[in-house]
């Protein structure tokens, strides 16, 4: 079901896309995969309370994954939650520094989003220290 929801998404077709993870999820609910999968979904299809919903139940199960804290985080800053999209920043980018290196895009875009969260809250040395982890998570990429 998640690679019939992946070939339905990248077609664009996003309500077929939302059927299939969920039929997936239906079979197999401790399956975070479908829930993050879902939430993206539902992010494109600007469906914020929905995704969030969908990240929600997938940090449940897993409350230390750096890919549903960032994509929360994220969408707690787009949706006027900047403290809540600062905590859950923080906390991904808390990670052991090894898995920095093993994603260091998703983890660039994460610090750098921090930062200007942080800019925005009046929080210069925050913002300063997460700028530079993000320059060098850049470094890493290239």
């Amino acid at each position: 079901w998640h690679e019939l929801g992946e070939a339905r998404e990248l077609s664009g077709d996003l309500a077929g896309a939302d059927a299939a993870y969920s039929r997936g999820l239906a079979l197999d609910p401790m399956q975070g995969r479908f829930l993050i999968s879902r939430a993206r979904v539902k992010v494109k299809a600007r469906r914020a309370a929905e995704a969030l919903a969908d990240l929600d139940a997938a940090l449940a199960g897993d409350p230390f994954s750096e890919e549903v804290l960032v994509m929360r985080g994220a969408l707690h800053a787009g949706s006027g939650r900047p403290d809540l999209g600062r905590a859950d920043l923080e906390r991904a980018l808390e990670t052991n520094r090894q898995y920095h290196k093993l994603t260091p895009g998703t983890y660039a875009m994460a610090a750098r989003l921090l930062s200007d969260l942080h800019r925005k809250a009046g929080r210069a040395a925050e913002a300063d220290a997460t700028a530079k982890l993000a320059a060098e998570l850049e470094q890493d990429r290239r």
